[in-house]
């Protein structure tokens, strides 16, 4: 089944919005892992993650570009249509795929109002 959607967080009220970035784990990756358990061809590339919910059972997807190990993925991103993916839904915990990274950055704000802002700190405070 297709269906077509934007590569973007969204939550049903959208409160908070920001930015995320991570590091690959030294220890392998989500790619590398999906390649040892047999869920990707030889030339397949993993190019989006997505997480949903913070339950005990949030819904854990990969993007996939098939077939063409990414040397194709730099032509269809150039292109203005959408880019064909397949979407493989995963079966772990949160702190399972949380391991899969080195370190995972989030930034949130009240409607996205401090995205890609430059912040001054005035005073830092601990809470034990």
């Amino acid at each position: 089944m297709k269906t077509q959607e934007t590569f973007a967080a969204n939550t049903q009220y959208g409160d908070w919005k920001g930015t995320v970035a991570a590091d690959t784990h030294d220890l392998g990756d989500i790619q590398q892992w999906l390649e040892e358990e047999g869920r990707l061809k030889e030339d397949d590339l993993v190019c989006g993650i997505g997480s949903y919910g913070v339950d005990e059972n949030p819904f854990l997807s990969v993007l996939i570009f098939e077939g063409q190990n990414g040397r194709h993925l730099r032509h269809a991103l150039m292109e203005s249509g959408p880019i064909p993916l397949k979407r493989l839904n995963l079966g772990l915990s949160i702190d399972d795929f949380l391991r899969k990274f080195k370190r995972l950055d989030v930034k949130l704000s009240t409607d996205g109002c401090l995205n890609n802002r430059t912040i001054t700190i005035t005073k830092s405070e601990e809470w034990d």
